[in-house]
This record gives C-alpha cells, sequence and structure tokens, in this order.
C-alpha cells in the first residue's frame, strides 16, 4: 500500500514539474502560466544598456518629505525653472491623492516614481542628463509607464482621468548638457530653440499604468532629455486649485533600436484595418529560423511566420511579442503596443504673411477625412486655407476612428522678411561719390523704397543721400524699407546757404563778416568769375554783389553764392509762424517768445519787445507789452504776436510772429479692455485720423485681438505745416464666466441672514452678483436675508457669461403643537434635507438627551419613549456638514 501511494506521489510529481511548452497556449506545468506570461518560456531578450540612470527612481539621495522634490532621485531634475516635478517613495512621501486609486499604489516597478503637472498655464517636465548621448540620424526606442489622474489643492478630486483629451507626451532633447532647467513656463522648445521636439506618443489618460513607446531619430547629438507636455494642450487641460491633470511615470527606459535583437516594425493601423507588425531581427542567425507571436503574452494560434496582421476581427488592441528561434537561440522582442487611437495629426500650417490677411492648415497623416474645429464639419481634402488667425483643432477620421486633437494657432500678425545686411562705404574724397552692397542673398533688390527693383545686389559710384533698401524673395514677399545715407564727402559741393538779398543800417558801418551764411571756411569774391579773394573786412557798398564759396575737407566747391547788399535807415527782418501740438491736452503751452528772435532777423545786437497790437508796437505802448515773453501762455487757437526790433544803429522794425496751438487727438480707449476667454474683440480708435499704427503693426481704424497683452495705437492728424499724434497704452485681460468655489451662509435669525459668494482664483472677470437673476450688486455679500432656499447668480460684467449655485438658510420653528391635528404636529430644522449629514440633538430642559433627527427626518412628534412629553421649553444643538454646531430652544405647546 505504501508502495503504490510513493509511487502515485512519484507520478503526480512528474505530471506536476513537467516542462512548459511556449507555443501552444497550454499551461504545459500546471503553475497557472501560460506561454510567455511563464518564467519558464523567457530567453534571450535583449540587451539591458540602458541610457538613463536610475530609469526606475529607485536610487535617492534622501527620501522625498514632500511635493517638487525630483532632484532627490539623482540625476533627474525638474526641466523647468517654472516646473517642480514630484518624486514620490515608499520610503517617505507619497501623494494623498494615491489612495484612492490602490490600483496606482502598485508602482511597475519597485518603489519609486515620479509626478508632473500638464495644465494650461502651467506645465512640469522631468529631465535628466544623459552619460552617454544620442547620436544623431540614429534610431532610438523609449519606451515608459505611464498613468493619469484629476488632482486638486481644495479637496480630493472624483473627477475621471479619462474625460481628458488624449495628448502628445513628447520627449525633447538639446545638446548642451548643461542647458537645463529652462526658464520658461512653457514647452522648452518653445523658449530655447536649441531644445528640439524629438518625438511624441498619442496617449489616451487613464488611472490605470499602461506602457507606451516613442520611436525617434535625432538630427543632432543629445545630452540632456525632457519629457513631459506638447507645445500646445488640447482642450480640457486647464490648470487650477480644484481641477489639476497630473501625470505620474516609472520605467523610463532608452536604448538605440538596434540594441534589441528583435524587434517589431508597424506599419498601416488597425483603424484603416492594413496594421501589418514585421519581425525585424537585428541580429545573425544560425540555421532554420522559428516565429510564433503572442497577445498579451498568451500564444496566438497559426501565427508563425515572420509578419502578423492585426485587424478588427482578430486580437485588436493590446500588447504583442514576437518570439523567434534559430538553431542555437531564441529572442524575444520588447513589447509594442497596438492602439485604436489614431496618432495626434501632424501638421504644417502658416500665418498671415507679407500680402496676406489668412493662414492655411495642412494636415501631413493619410486619413479618410480631416476636420479643424473639432470634427463639427469634416473634408476629404487635407488642406485648408483662408483661415482667419485665431485657435484651430485639427482632428483625423479613419474608418470609424477619430484622431485626438491637435491644437494649431494662426498668429495675426503680419510679418516680413527681415532686414538684410548692408555694406556701406561713405565718400572719403573729394570726388563725393559711394558704394552701397547688400550681403544677404535674394531674388531682387531695391535701392529707391521698391520704385524699381534690380537683380544686382550693389550700387557703386553713387551720389551722397538717403537710399532706401529692400530685398524681395521668390513669393513676392518683402522686407520693410529701411533708409542708409551717404554722408557727402564735401558737402555734396554745395555753395553756402543764407538770404540772397541782406539788408544792414546805413550807420551799421557793416563789412562782409557781418553778411550770415552757413557754411565752413567761406570765401569772398566780387564776381562770379574772379579770382581775387575779398578780404572778410570789406565794408559793404549799397545794392552790391557778393559771391562766396565754402571749403569742406580740403574741397573747395566750384558754385558761388550771390548775396545782395542794401543799405537802409529800416532794420531788415522778417515774420515768422510756428505751429505746435498741445502735448499734454491742457489746452496751454508755455511758450518763450525770444527763441524765436533768430527766424526773424539775421542781424545781430538788436533789442526785441513783444506787443499784442501793431499800434502797441508802433507807440511802445506799455500796457499792451507782454512783460513776460520767456513764459507767454500760449492757447488753443491762432495768435499773433507783435515783435519790434530795435537796431543798436538806430534802425527798427515791427514784424509778426505768428503762433498756433492746435489739439492733439483724443482717444477713448479704456486702459483695460476685457476679452472673453477664447473670444475676440474688436478695438477701435475711431475714424477720421489722418493715420494709425498698431503694435501689431496694423494700419487701420480698428483691429481685432484674440491674446491678452499689453497694446498701443498711434494715431496722427496732420494740420498743414505739422502733424500731432497721440498714443495710447492698454492693456486687454482675459475675462471669463465665473467658477463658484464656496458658498458661505450665516444664518439660524428670522431675517437678517447672510450669504457670501466666494470664486475660485481662475475667475479673471469682473463680477456682480444677485438673487434672483434681475437685480444685481457688485458685493459678494447679502445681508438681511429670510431663511429659506436662494439661487445666488454670478455674471460676467463684461458679458461672458452667467453661473448659479443654489444654497439654503436654516432656521427652526420657534413652537410646535403636536396634538395629533396634522398641523404642526412634528418639530424640525427647515431645510435641512439639504444637508444630508445633518444631525439634531434634543434635550430637556435639564439637559437630558431626549431624541436625534437626520436631515430627511419627519421631525420630532414631542414623545419620549412613546410617551408624551409635557409642554415646556427643550433645547436643541444642530451638527452641520462642515462640523459646525448651532445650539437654541423652542417651545412644546398642548
Amino acid at each position: 500500500m505504501k508502495s503504490l501511494l510513493l509511487l502515485t506521489l512519484l507520478l503526480f510529481s512528474t505530471l506536476s514539474y513537467s516542462q512548459e511548452i511556449c507555443n501552444n497556449g497550454i499551461d504545459d506545468d500546471d503553475d497557472g502560466l501560460i506561454d510567455l506570461v511563464d518564467p519558464n518560456c523567457l530567453c534571450y531578450t535583449s540587451s539591458s544598456n540602458y541610457i538613463i540612470e536610475n530609469h526606475n527612481f529607485e536610487n535617492y539621495s534622501n527620501c522625498p518629505s514632500r511635493t517638487s522634490q525630483i532632484d532627490m532621485a539623482y540625476p533627474w531634475i525638474n526641466g523647468t525653472y517654472n516646473g517642480t516635478p514630484d518624486y514620490m517613495n515608499n520610503c517617505g512621501y507619497i501623494m494623498p491623492i494615491l489612495n484612492s486609486y490602490p490600483n496606482l499604489l502598485n508602482f511597475p516597478s519597485g518603489n519609486g516614481i515620479a509626478g508632473i503637472v500638464i495644465g494650461d498655464s502651467y506645465k512640469e517636465y522631468i529631465s535628466t542628463k544623459l552619460s552617454t548621448p544620442i547620436l544623431n540620424n540614429t534610431n532610438y526606442q523609449l519606451s515608459f509607464k505611464i498613468a493619469a489622474l484629476i488632482t486638486s489643492m481644495v479637496e480630493n478630486s472624483n473627477i475621471d482621468a479619462s474625460t481628458l483629451e488624449p495628448i502628445s507626451i513628447t520627449i525633447y532633447g538639446c545638446n548642451d548638457i548643461n542647458n537645463v532647467p529652462v526658464h520658461t513656463s512653457l514647452s522648452p522648445n518653445t523658449a530655447d530653440p536649441t531644445w528640439i521636439e524629438l518625438g511624441y506618443i498619442s496617449y489616451k489618460p487613464e488611472s490605470i499604468w499602461q506602457e507606451v513607446t516613442i520611436n525617434f531619430n535625432s538630427t543632432i547629438d543629445i545630452n540632456t532629455i525632457m519629457i513631459g507636455s506638447p507645445e500646445l494642450l488640447p482642450p480640457g487641460y486647464v490648470y487650477a486649485p480644484n481641477y489639476i491633470p497630473y501625470f505620474i511615470f516609472d520605467d523610463i527606459l532608452l536604448n538605440k533600436t538596434n540594441e534589441y535583437d528583435v524587434i517589431i516594425n508597424q506599419s498601416g493601423h488597425l483603424c484603416s484595418n492594413d496594421l501589418l507588425l514585421t519581425a525585424n531581427i537585428t541580429t545573425p542567425t544560425n540555421g532554420n529560423v522559428v516565429y510564433q507571436w503572442y497577445y498579451n503574452g498568451d500564444l496566438i494560434l497559426n501565427a508563425t511566420t515572420s509578419t502578423y496582421n492585426v485587424s478588427f476581427s482578430s486580437t485588436g488592441t493590446g500588447y504583442y511579442h514576437v518570439r523567434v528561434a534559430d538553431d542555437t537561440n531564441c529572442y524575444i522582442s520588447p513589447k509594442s503596443r497596438v492602439s485604436n487611437l489614431l496618432p495626434i495629426p501632424k501638421v504644417i500650417f502658416t500665418s498671415p504673411f507679407c500680402f496676406t490677411t489668412t493662414g492655411s492648415i495642412l494636415v501631413l497623416d493619410n486619413a479618410d477625412e480631416y476636420s479643424i474645429d473639432n470634427g463639427t464639419t469634416w473634408s476629404s481634402n487635407p488642406f485648408f486655407n483662408l483661415l482667419t488667425p485665431g485657435y484651430y483643432n485639427v482632428r483625423t477620421k479613419v474608418y470609424n476612428c477619430i484622431s485626438p486633437i491637435k491644437p494649431v494657432y494662426i498668429n495675426p500678425h503680419i510679418n516680413n522678411l527681415p532686414n538684410p545686411d548692408v555694406i556701406i562705404n561713405q565718400p572719403n574724397s573729394c570726388v563725393d561719390l559711394g558704394s552701397i552692397t547688400i550681403s544677404t542673398s535674394s531674388n531682387e533688390y531695391s535701392f529707391d523704397n521698391g520704385n524699381t527693383w534690380t537683380t544686382n545686389n550693389y550700387l557703386h559710384n553713387i551720389s551722397p543721400g538717403d537710399y532706401y533698401i529692400l530685398i524681395k524673395d521668390d513669393s513676392g514677399c518683402t522686407s520693410l524699407p529701411f533708409l542708409i545715407t551717404l554722408n557727402s564727402y564735401t558737402d555734396n559741393h554745395n555753395p553756402p546757404t543764407g538770404d540772397r538779398h541782406q539788408y544792414f543800417c546805413n550807420t551799421q558801418n557793416a563789412t562782409l563778416n557781418d553778411i550770415v551764411l552757413h557754411g565752413s571756411n567761406i570765401t569772398w569774391y566780387p564776381t562770379i568769375t574772379s579770382t581775387s579773394v575779398l578780404p572778410s573786412s570789406t565794408l559793404l557798398m549799397n545794392n552790391t554783389s557778393y559771391f562766396a564759396t565754402q571749403t569742406v575737407n580740403g574741397c573747395v566747391n566750384p558754385t558761388r553764392f550771390e548775396v545782395l547788399v542794401e543799405l537802409t535807415d529800416t532794420l531788415p527782418a522778417n515774420s515768422y509762424s510756428k505751429s505746435f501740438c498741445d502735448d499734454l491736452n491742457t489746452g496751454s503751452k508755455i511758450i518763450n517768445l525770444s527763441a524765436y528772435n533768430s527766424y526773424l532777423t539775421n542781424s545781430i545786437g538788436n533789442t526785441f519787445q513783444y506787443y499784442h497790437s501793431l499800434n502797441g508796437a508802433e507807440n511802445q505802448i506799455i500796457s499792451d507789452k507782454i512783460m513776460n515773453p520767456t513764459n507767454y501762455n500760449l492757447t488753443i487757437g491762432n495768435h499773433t504776436i507783435y515783435v519790434r526790433i530795435d537796431s543798436q544803429y538806430n534802425c527798427y522794425n515791427i514784424v509778426k510772429l505768428n503762433l498756433s496751438l492746435i489739439n492733439k487727438p483724443f482717444l477713448t480707449i479704456n486702459d483695460i479692455i476685457p476679452i472673453c476667454e477664447g473670444a475676440s474683440i474688436t478695438i477701435s480708435a475711431g475714424n477720421g485720423f489722418d493715420d494709425y499704427l498698431w503694435s501689431t503693426n496694423e494700419t487701420s481704424p480698428s483691429i481685432t485681438v484674440f491674446q491678452p497683452g499689453n497694446y498701443s495705437v498711434t494715431v496722427s492728424e496732420n494740420h498743414n505745416n505739422i502733424t500731432c499724434t497721440t498714443t495710447k497704452n492698454f492693456t486687454v485681460v482675459n475675462s471669463n464666466i465665473a467658477t463658484i468655489s464656496q458658498i458661505i451662509t450665516s444664518d439660524w435669525n428670522d431675517n437678517n441672514n447672510t450669504i457670501t459668494v466666494l470664486l475660485t482664483s481662475n475667475s479673471e472677470g469682473d463680477y456682480d452678483y444677485s438673487l434672483d437673476g434681475i437685480n444685481f450688486q457688485s458685493s459678494n455679500t447679502f445681508n438681511g436675508l429670510d431663511n429659506g432656499e436662494y439661487t445666488v447668480y454670478v455674471r460676467d460684467k463684461n458679458g461672458c457669461g452667467e453661473v448659479s449655485g443654489e444654497v439654503y438658510l436654516l432656521m427652526y420653528p420657534k413652537f410646535f403643537t403636536p396634538n395629533g391635528d396634522d398641523y404642526n404636529d412634528f418639530w424640525k430644522i427647515k431645510f435641512s434635507e439639504n444637508e444630508p449629514s445633518l444631525t439634531i440633538k434634543i434635550f430637556d430642559r435639564y439637559g437630558k438627551f431626549i431624541k436625534q433627527l437626520g436631515a430627511n427626518s419627519q421631525g420630532w412628534d414631542g414623545n419620549y419613549l412613546e410617551k408624551p412629553l409635557p409642554s415646556s421649553d427643550y433645547w436643541f444643538i444642530v451638527t452641520r456638514e462642515n462640523g459646525k454646531e448651532f445650539k437654541g430652544h423652542f417651545t412644546l405647546k398642548r
């Protein structure tokens, strides 16, 4: 009998520990594990020469004690100065909200993970420096475990992360190993062009651990990487105290693709029913090669070739392996994830440029249909043009699969080609010629503000003067004109300048030195052709012409300037006009009248007096004289000042000084202009001005603004010989529909209760408040209220929307009469049913506990142990949902 039992046990032991066959879909060794799930089936997988240190966050300098300590998991650090990723480890800090997700607490690879926030106004990135660089033009594979949840700074969130749109989890790289952290709250490549996007994976957020893979090939060597948010986020990724999209990472593996002995290449897509998996063997094989495909670790029957077609009718989404065996070795590929999630579309887009006011979007993905309005409308054409500036949500559709959103922003600003580089040779000899060479290569060049164009990029032997330089490319786009000035070496061989008819007093004994001319090294001659030089002390003769030249940089001007001299008993002078803009818009301007003396006469040594009338100037009437000419108050309008000029040689003249003060343009644009979130606003400077220039480079009377920020506009009005301008700086700020965070009540009064409405920090508008949706107030507190049910309305004053919330002001009856007449037979707290956790305890006047009521109770019937209690005062304690207590008393009447 013992021998038979021993034989049975031996047979059972032999059967129980038979070898697992890895390609039959059967648990051959009875260990509950089948095929690749069974460790006995694991053969040579690949090299583990991963190039990211501490890939599973197991090594640390100190156990984390709070958030924002990613640097404790060396060499991981925060990728940007503004973002502070988290490090969590079972040895120390674990974010409390993870306790609401027990499945996430089972970390994929040990005890440590990293966490980042991805929101519209706040993004975090994890970054690490590489001990072995990523080489350019080399294929790499990055795989990692990831999960998502919605957290909150206010209270635990019960929002499902799967409500988030799919997102492109992106890897960035930089050649400079020390260029981290980056000073930005945006994506690194937006703030610093030395950071480039290496690749991304379209990930559907879920609160379960998933493995994803990014295959990429870099154009440059990379020494440091960063992982996190894409440049633009899909809708829904708001960052608010009670709504924070949060992503956790573990087991981040990076390696060259050819380090794996066998990998799986994917072509086609599950949605188009043409997905083909191909086993790519990167190591030499020996003899006969056998393939076996697996789905989620289980064998796929009859899948024994180097390729496997995946369709809707076959295994579908999940993880695939291929096991390759030859005569001496076997290899297992890394996981290859098959998803019915279409990739986030790749696009090329243009913003308004040069002569255009619209942009375009070209979707590069092959698909059946395309949409740029989040799937509202679809087109079979992947190209969309004539698009006005703003945000667009691009999706693709293949069969019944719709891709995640690719946000695209078409910038409203119109750009030109940058100004070209220019080489200038200034004139440096009496020949007085220079040259201009445009060193920036282009199709055509202009030196005269675009009036004419040439294919020559230079002008040689050109005269001094102003040249306006532009370039033009093959699309007709031009640069903005910019001024190049060639300065004359000889003052353009010009003669001196001045008045050709000059007057002097007979008694002055004027000489050539007294003639007023503008020039350098002036020489005088008696005739236009004479070579005899006149001394500067030569006395001037009446009705006589004198001829002058000037010498500049040793170059004698060949042209002579003629001055006719007239000797007279009247001082030579002329009237002068000047206009001013009222720059301060005060209606007046302080003028120094003596500042214009030189415009009235060229002679020197004169006395100037200023009068309101010609008669006052002629007769030197004291009451008409302007006594403080250096501080003259000029008011709006035209004014004539009569100036009496007396010479030291006993001759005088009276001339007019015509002064005008003109109002500047007046702009009615507010300093702060609200814009509803996601909308646009048209801002007008008003019509009727001669010129407009906005900070956006637009020149129309109004502009359309899509984004908050600082803006300005300058308008001009032309008034004959003067142009008055006004510049208005203003700020466009976000305004949005409010989000109510809390409604605080102070109740238990008959008619003096209060309600206070608190809003979340992302409520950026200007709001007013109402209890009836009709009568609104600016205060968020309502006083003197009766108890009862109320609806609170919060309205954005700028028309961006309205929200409401219900609130109940609690109160209790002062007495009740439980006499069985079905009227006032029960005592309870009014509206208590709206606070399910509210409790009421009732005591008699001696403190004896009588009854406890719940929020939904019918109330107390006046009985204790089913016996009626006498008429008396009774006390109660109410404990509310927020833990606060209220005590009071009431009367039982019988």
